[in-house]
């Protein structure tokens, strides 16, 4: 077995079809297979799993659940679980949207083996706003995009996937591929921690070698306007990230813990002020200004630890985070006040054909 689909649940049903027959279509000259790992979901995304799974010439294993164990543990069973030469992780509330992904992927990881592990570009997704945003061109990293769609690919090391790309770089577990023989040796504290988060993993893992970034958008990410992160205080964003940095701190060292350090003083900072600027607005009644360094990438800016300071060099820690984001494009804007103008009965039509329009757009911009 050349690769391991690992998808990921926990309460996808609402996007598990789509999902899944991202997977299906996937073409390739090797074999794999898909590994489900849902933790304990309550609603039918298992079933709807083994129903559409019925009569694929797909070998699909499922790991059992004795109970909710949360994100960190999920993901330590089911890389656990893995024994392929290659791992491609899937949350199951996203999608690809390119039948060659894994074949790419596989050939570039072939082809450079000094990569410890391969993303692609993907597309943040909001269907009930209509924001459909390539995080890695608003206002973030402009030249190292236009120097990875130039040359084909990108390969950053850990101090660069950290510190000069807000975390964008090792983002989103579903645009990842991994070797697997580095995932194996993961340290197992880590997926116990609180601080468990994909930016996290995959510092690690780039600990032992370089990260080949492919400039295609192939990975739609379902923005939900409603998720846990979203509905959380400035405060809570700010913490949380802390918490992530934090994490991997303890695993690094020489430059990247200096730069770990940096960021760790930066949140603690910003926290700070986050405390005061409450404190006055209680006393003061005034309102309360948010520094929010940290959006979620499903608001089409950062996820939630990758709002990091130090887009290049002699950029102040957080200086950059006072950008506005860049407008627009025009295309954009028409499209969302022709989506508020369609029936809901040809909403599937358009969720089908906007993903493949917007990589389109930005890979031949």
């Amino acid at each position: 077995m050349k690769l391991n689909v690992l998808l990921i649940t926990y309460n996808a049903s609402d996007y598990i079809e789509e999902c899944l027959s991202s997977i299906m279509m996937q073409k390739a000259d090797f074999t794999f297979n898909v590994i489900v790992a849902d933790d304990f979901s309550t609603d039918d995304t298992l079933a709807k799993i083994e129903q559409m799974s019925q009569g694929s010439k797909l070998e699909f294993v499922y790991l059992s659940a004795p109970g909710n164990l949360g994100i960190g543990r999920n993901y330590q069973r089911a890389f656990k679980a893995c024994s392929a030469e290659y791992i491609a992780v899937m949350e199951g509330d996203d999608y690809w949207s390119d039948p060659l992904r894994l074949q790419k992927h596989v050939d570039f990881l072939e082809s450079h083996h000094e990569c410890a592990m391969s993303q692609n570009n993907r597309i943040n997704a909001n269907f009930d706003s209509l924001d459909f945003v390539n995080p890695f061109t608003i206002n973030r990293m402009p030249q190292l995009f236009e120097e990875a769609k130039r040359e084909g690919f990108l390969r950053l090391g850990v101090r660069e996937m950290r510190g000069k790309s807000y975390g964008l770089f090792g983002s989103n577990f579903s645009s990842c591929v991994y070797r697997r023989q580095l995932t194996d040796k993961l340290p197992l504290p880590y997926f116990e921690d609180p601080g468990f988060h994909e930016v996290g993993i995959n510092t690690l893992i780039c600990m032992k070698g370089m990260l080949g970034f492919l400039p295609e958008a192939m990975t739609v990410h379902i923005v939900h306007e409603d998720s846990l992160w979203n509905r959380n205080s400035n405060s809570e964003k700010l913490h949380a990230n802390l918490r992530n940095i934090e994490a991997v701190r303890g695993y690094a060292k020489g430059g990247l813990a200096e730069d770990l350090d940096t960021l760790i003083l930066w949140y603690q900072k910003h926290i700070e002020k986050e405390r005061a600027a409450s404190q006055q607005q209680t006393t003061e009644g005034e309102p309360l200004t948010e520094v929010e360094p940290g959006a979620d990438a499903e608001a089409g800016a950062v996820t939630k630890s990758e709002a990091e300071p130090g887009a290049d060099a002699g950029t102040e820690p957080g200086a950059a985070t006072d950008e506005l984001p860049a407008e627009q494009p025009r295309a954009t804007r028409t499209l969302k006040l022709v989506w508020k103008c369609l029936p809901p009965f040809i909403t599937w039509i358009i969720k089908a054909l906007v993903p493949k329009i917007i990589t389109e757009k930005f890979i031949d911009s």
